[in-house]
């Protein structure tokens, strides 16, 4: 009941590329998340594989993977690195706040153009709770709630913003 209450409210709150006014994010939804490119019917497998190929990703930490991610970013892309630092993509649950802390924490394991992409950010409101935390890190400067999954920043020379967006 909760995640349909929190899709209900998104959708009536997010925005689309129209309502963007940071170049770097409107690029990120035009050039990449609106691109019909599907290739699963869970969005944000679709978010995270087109996220890949956009940011040109070298190397990638998967955390949490109850869902075979790692196979299917290797079929996607089999020059993929895993598990070394540094991370230019770091995929997580929400449900583990202990695990998200700890990549923040860490500076040497990310980089000022690092990717964090936070699955299932609405699934309670635990969830919606850690992702708020993530939104007031200061190393986090923009993110990016996309219902699905939220997309996290720490590009320095971004001022911080939060953004809804539909997809």
């Amino acid at each position: 009941m909760h995640s349909i209450l929190a899709y209900l409210k998104h959708i009536l709150i997010a925005t689309n590329q129209h309502g963007v006014h940071s170049p770097f994010v409107y690029d990120y939804l035009t050039k990449c998340l609106y691109v019909k490119h599907q290739r699963s019917k869970q969005k944000y497998i679709n978010i995270f594989l087109k996220s890949i190929r956009y940011f040109n990703t070298k190397t990638l930490l998967i955390v949490s993977d109850s869902n075979g991610l790692k196979q299917i970013a290797i079929q996607e892309f089999p020059e993929l690195q895993f598990g070394v630092p540094p991370y230019d993509m770091v995929f997580t649950e929400a449900s583990d706040p202990k695990e998200i802390s700890e990549i923040l924490l860490k500076n040497k394991e990310i980089h000022n153009d690092t990717v964090l992409v936070v699955n299932n950010i609405h699934k309670s409101k635990a969830t919606e709770l850690v992702w708020k935390q993530l939104q007031y890190d200061r190393k986090v400067t923009v993110t990016i709630d996309l219902f699905y999954c939220g997309m996290v920043f720490f590009r320095k020379e971004q001022a911080k913003e939060h953004f809804k967006i539909r997809i």
